[in-house]
């Protein structure tokens, strides 16, 4: 693998479709063409990298050796935290399942590049867009190497592809076709945290996003400015839920970001803007009340608390063309029940039902909850805390009985049989 470039460029004023952000897992998210590994974090171990650029390279490394560990290492510990332990205990099932080895490596596949080129675009003190100007990705496939528990799946792929199959994608051409538009081509988006630079998955879904749906990307002078903003917290864990909610109004998205905890807010504040101005355009806006909150509150662990939510009901309000129209809903346990306003014809609906007792039963989730985060003071319920702990529940819960009957449904290409057959 070799690298080139990291010479800032003036930022582009051209548009990109929406298969972009498909695409920008090559650079973020390919560790899944590789497979599965051992995820874990060692304490001491330095993060982030000196420049964006070398964050982005290490990312690219890591996939051709299949080193989730430094990896990881390189994502923003804000969106990234927990996560170690979750894949560990992940792999050691599938490890257990026959479908992993122990080390982690995929045998059957492997990705490499080769005369990569990077340039960045500096955004602001603390943010820059890596883009991929040149470079082949090769990817590999080989039928013989897949693990005795996917021979089905292997011999679908020699029917397809044959023994061995190779692939080589021209990352420049795919990055010039990009560049369309208000497209910036194929980027990565990096954040600094505590003077080292990491790779945010965050940050690039959203730029591509907004890069599709509003023409052009976001004013990143305002992820720095949220630092100088006051947080917006809870006085205890359990009214961490309302004041969320007490924050969230169309009319002020700012404040709504101020009531997530530091660094989660400013990767989307700077596309609050672009949000204003599509709100105002089609005189929308919404507002969130809790009218009835019954949650428990577990023991503080790490600066983190466990929530859980026995009965939650409020309103949503939304306004459209300058009509408001009011949405209820209602969460106890395991079954959620809202009734949405139809503007067009002025009438309610109630859609109403209940987690899947098999699901309920097999994740161990058997009520909602939400992990909040003591900030400055006082406590934020933490989004990406919140979902790499129902991850957790899931992989720690989910019976090896039920794993294995899943692998057998992929080896024999009976998934959707074998969902329908749960989930009814």
């Amino acid at each position: 693998m070799s690298f080139t470039g990291g010479t800032p460029t003036p930022a582009s004023k051209r548009r990109t479709p929406v298969r972009g952000l498909v695409i920008a897992g090559v650079g973020v998210a390919v560790l899944g063409v590789v497979g599965v590994a051992a995820w874990q974090i060692f304490s001491g171990a330095d993060t982030g990298a000196d420049k964006p650029e070398d964050a982005v390279t290490e990312v690219l490394a890591a996939a051709e050796s299949q080193d989730p560990i430094a990896a990881i290492q390189m994502m923003n510990p804000t969106e990234s935290a927990g996560i170690d332990k979750v894949y560990e205990q992940l792999h050691q099932r599938l490890v257990k399942a026959g479908v992993a080895s122990k080390d982690g490596v995929f045998e059957a596949g492997a990705v490499s590049f080769d005369d990569v080129d990077l340039r960045v675009r500096e955004l602001g003190d603390d943010v820059a867009m890596v883009v991929v100007e040149d470079g082949v990705m090769n990817v590999e496939l080989k039928a013989s190497e897949f693990p005795d528990a996917l021979s089905g799946v292997a011999e679908g792929v020699r029917r397809e592809l044959g023994d061995s199959w190779t692939e080589q994608v021209d990352l420049g051409s795919v990055s010039a076709d990009m560049r369309e538009g208000a497209g910036a081509g194929l980027f990565v988006m990096t954040v600094k945290v505590d003077g080292r630079w990491h790779v945010s998955p965050t940050a690039t879904a959203a730029e591509y996003l907004a890069r599709d749906w509003f023409g052009r990307g976001g004013d990143w002078s305002a992820y720095d400015d949220g630092e100088g903003r006051d947080a917006v917290t809870a006085d205890k864990p359990e009214d961490a839920l309302r004041v969320l909610a007490d924050a969230a109004r169309g009319d002020d998205l700012d404040g709504m970001l101020d009531a997530l905890p530091a660094g989660q807010g400013a990767l989307l504040r700077p596309f609050v803007e672009l949000a204003d101005r599509e709100l105002a355009e089609y005189e929308a806006g919404f507002d969130v009340a809790i009218t009835d909150q019954q949650v428990r509150a577990g023991d503080e662990k790490d600066g983190l608390v466990r929530v859980e939510v026995d009965r939650l009901a409020g309103e949503l309000n939304g306004q459209e063309g300058g009509d408001p129209y009011p949405n209820t809903f209602t969460l106890t346990d395991a079954c959620a029940s809202i009734t949405a306003h139809r503007p067009e014809i002025d009438e309610n609906y109630t859609l109403e039902g209940c987690t899947p007792q098999w699901l309920v039963d097999s994740s161990g989730i058997s009520k909602a909850f939400v992990m909040v985060r003591e900030t400055d003071g006082g406590w934020q319920v933490d989004p990406f805390a919140t979902a790499v702990a129902w991850l957790g529940e899931i992989v720690d819960n989910f019976p090896d009985s039920e794993l294995d009957s899943l692998i057998e449904a992929i080896n024999a290409g009976n998934t959707d049989e074998w969902f329908i057959d749960r989930l009814g």
